[in-house]
């Protein structure tokens, strides 16, 4: 019995673990669409990242407050050049998902933590919400 046991056990452990290695597909599409949106920004097509943004997002900043938003961040920090991944959630409601991405990203001039928020739609991650926060404002 102890054998069985403890086979079941190891069973156990090491699905636990391929769960934690895999990541959902849902979190997959938000960093692809976060590296979209980090490589628009550095071509400077703030204008493109604004239109296919969600209603939702349209609705609470509107298109020359983004756009000031974004040449700001720009100017004050210059080419984005990395991010790591600090924290994520998926919230599944019944009409949608929702993928909050909370990273540590590097520009040319200095650290920021960005917050992005996608809803997935279909086969594609729309931008609800972005913040930016950094010393260097």
């Amino acid at each position: 019995m102890t054998r069985i046991a403890s086979r079941l056990c190891y069973v156990l452990t090491v699905a636990c673990l391929l769960q934690a290695c895999t990541r959902p597909e849902e979190l997959r599409r938000a960093e692809h669409a976060v590296a979209a949106f980090h490589e628009a920004a550095q071509r400077g097509a703030f204008k493109e990242i604004y239109a296919a943004a969600s209603p939702e997002m349209r609705a609470a900043i509107g298109e020359d407050s983004f756009l000031g938003l974004m040449r700001a961040v720009s100017g004050k920090l210059g080419a984005y050049a990395s991010s790591e991944l600090k924290e994520h959630r998926i919230d599944q409601q019944p009409a949608m998902t929702l993928v909050t991405l909370v990273y540590v990203s590097r520009f040319q001039q200095g650290p920021a933590l960005e917050r992005f928020v996608f809803k997935l739609a279909e086969d594609r991650a729309v931008l609800v919400s972005y913040n930016i926060h950094s010393p260097a404002f």
